[in-house]
C-alpha cells in the first residue's frame, strides 16, 4: 500500500510493504514497517520494528541489509558476492 503527499511542491511517498521483510540494522534484527521516499536527492527511510525490544527506529538505506531467506534464494554468501 502506498500513499503520496505533496509538500512545498515536492512529492513524498510512503509505502507499507505487503510482504514481511526482515533486515539487519545497527540496532539488531528488525522488520520493515514503512518505507518513505522524499525524492531523488534524499536517501530512503526505512521505519523498522526492532525484534528484541519492540522499539521503532528509522534508518537510511545504507544502514539496512536484507537477512537470509533461502525460500527466495537470498543467503549471506550470495549477498556478499553481489557487493552487499
Amino acid at each position: 500500500m502506498a500513499g503520496a503527499i505533496e509538500i512545498h511542491g515536492e512529492t513524498m511517498i510512503i509505502y507499507e510493504p505487503r510482504n514481511h521483510l526482515e533486515v539487519e540494522t545497527p540496532k539488531g534484527r528488525a522488520s520493515i514497517w514503512l518505507v518513505t521516499e522524499y525524492g531523488p536527492e534524499t536517501p530512503k527511510l526505512f521505519t523498522c520494528i526492532i525484534k528484541a525490544t519492540g522499539e521503532i527506529w528509522e534508518f537510511t538505506n545504507d544502514k539496512v541489509t536484507a537477512t537470509d531467506n533461502r525460500t527466495f534464494g537470498r543467503e549471506t554468501k550470495s549477498l556478499k558476492s553481489c557487493g552487499g
